[in-house]
C-alpha cells in the first residue's frame, strides 16, 4: 500500500511538472507568433520599397533593400520553424501527461487487487503441514488414528491442495506487483523523454540565434 502511494505521488508531482512545461512552451509559442505578425507586416513594407532607376542597380541602396528582404526572409522562415516546433513539442508533452493520468487511474484500480488472502493460505497452510506430521507420527503408534480421514495419503493430498491455493494467492499478488513496478518504470521514460525535447528546443535555439547574427553585407551610399 505504501509502495503504491508513493508511485501515485510520483505520478501526480510528474504530472505537475509536465502541466508547467507546457504552460512554458505555449508562452513561447505565442511570442514566436506575435513576432511572425509583426516582422510579416514589416516585410510588406519592405517589399513595397521602389528603388529609382537612377540608382545604382549593385552596390548601392538597391542591395540594401534586396539585404533586408533576405534577412526578413530568413527570420520569418525562423519563426515559422520555431512555431512548428513548439507546437509538436507542446503536442509531445500533452500526450506524456495524459499517459500518466492512465497510469494513475491504472494504479488506482489495483487498490482492490491487494486486498488478498496470501497470509491466511500461509497459515493454513502451516496447519496442514503440522496434520500431516502428526498422521504420519500415528503411523507406528497408534495405526487405528491414521484410518479414514486421518490416512496419511489423504492428509497429503489435503496438503497439495492447500499448497495449491497458497501459490494461486501469491501468483495472484505477483502479478499485481508487477503492473504496479511497470507503471513507476514509465517515469523513466517520461524523465528521458523530456531531456530529449529539452535538447531539441536549445539547439535549434542556438542554430537560429547564429543565423540571425549572420553579417549584414556594406554597400556604398547610393
Amino acid at each position: 500500500m505504501l509502495l503504491r502511494n508513493r508511485i501515485t505521488d510520483s505520478l501526480l508531482a510528474w504530472r505537475k511538472v509536465l502541466k508547467d512545461l507546457i504552460t512554458y512552451f505555449r508562452d513561447i509559442q505565442k511570442s514566436y507568433e506575435t513576432r511572425s505578425k509583426t516582422l510579416t507586416t514589416v516585410s510588406h513594407a519592405i517589399n513595397n520599397i521602389t528603388i529609382p532607376g537612377e540608382f545604382l542597380t549593385s552596390g548601392g541602396v538597391g542591395d540594401a533593400n534586396y539585404i533586408l528582404q533576405d534577412f526578413h526572409k530568413r527570420i520569418l522562415n525562423e519563426t515559422n520553424r520555431a512555431r512548428e516546433m513548439e507546437n509538436e513539442v507542446i503536442m509531445q508533452l500533452t500526450g506524456l501527461r495524459s499517459d500518466l493520468q492512465q497510469k494513475i487511474k491504472e494504479i488506482k484500480s489495483l487498490s482492490g487487487d491487494f486486498k488478498n488472502s496470501v497470509d491466511k493460505e500461509i497459515e493454513g497452510s502451516r496447519r496442514a503441514v503440522r496434520h500431516l506430521q502428526e498422521a504420519l507420527g500415528l503411523v507406528d503408534t497408534d495405526p487405528a488414528a491414521t484410518a479414514g480421514k486421518g490416512d496419511p495419503f489423504i492428509v497429503k493430498l489435503g496438503v497439495d491442495r492447500q499448497i495449491e491455493r497458497q501459490i494461486e494467492e501469491e501468483n495472484y499478488l505477483h502479478r499485481v506487483c508487477i503492473k504496479l513496478y511497470m507503471c513507476a518504470f514509465c517515469l523513466i521514460d517520461v524523465s528521458r523523454h523530456i531531456s530529449t525535447l529539452n535538447r531539441r528546443v536549445v539547439s535549434w535555439n542556438q542554430s537560429s540565434l547564429v543565423k540571425s547574427r549572420k553579417p549584414i553585407p556594406h554597400t556604398q551610399a547610393f
